[in-house]
C-alpha cells in the first residue's frame, strides 16, 4: 500500500508540473501570436512599401525629366548662338582670302597673314576695353574729385 501511495503521489506531483508547464506554454504562445503578425498584414505592409518606393521613384524620374529637357533646351540655344566651326574658318577665309595649299609659300604667307588679322582682332578687343575701362576710372575719380 505505502508503495502504491508514493507512485500514485509522484504521478500526482508529474501530472501538476505538466500542467503548470502547458501553462506557461500557452501564456507565451499567446504573447508570441500577438507580437507577430498574419501573413496578410505582412502582405499589406511590403505592398504598402513598395508603393512607396514607386511613388519615390517616379517623382524622381519626373525631376530628372525635367532637369535633362531643361538642359537640352540649354544646349540648343548655346549651340544656336555659337557659329560652326565650318562657318567660323569661312569667315576667315573671306577676310583673308582663300588658303592656297597647292604651293607651300602660299600656304605660309596665308597663313602669317590669318594670324595677324586674328591677333589685330584680339588686341583690338583688349584696346577697347582698356579705353573702357580707363574711362571709368577717370569717371569714377572725377566723381570723389
Amino acid at each position: 500500500q505505502e508503495a502504491h501511495s508514493i507512485e500514485v503521489q509522484a504521478l500526482r506531483d508529474a501530472h501538476a508540473h505538466h500542467v503548470e508547464t502547458f501553462a506557461v506554454h500557452t501564456r507565451e504562445l499567446v504573447v508570441a501570436r500577438s507580437q507577430t503578425s498574419s501573413v496578410s498584414d505582412r502582405l499589406s505592409f511590403v505592398e504598402k512599401l513598395v508603393g512607396e518606393l514607386a511613388e519615390k521613384h517616379e517623382e524622381e524620374m519626373r525631376r530628372f525629366r525635367v532637369s535633362n529637357d531643361r538642359h537640352a533646351s540649354d544646349w540648343a540655344t548655346h549651340c544656336s548662338t555659337h557659329e560652326s566651326l565650318l562657318e567660323r574658318f569661312a569667315l576667315l577665309e573671306k577676310k583673308v582670302g582663300k588658303l592656297e595649299t597647292e604651293d607651300p609659300q602660299k600656304l605660309c604667307a596665308s597663313l602669317l597673314q590669318a594670324e595677324s588679322v586674328v591677333r589685330e582682332t584680339r588686341l583690338g578687343g583688349l584696346e577697347q576695353k582698356l579705353e573702357s575701362i580707363e574711362r571709368s576710372m577717370e569717371g569714377v575719380a572725377s566723381a570723389r574729385g
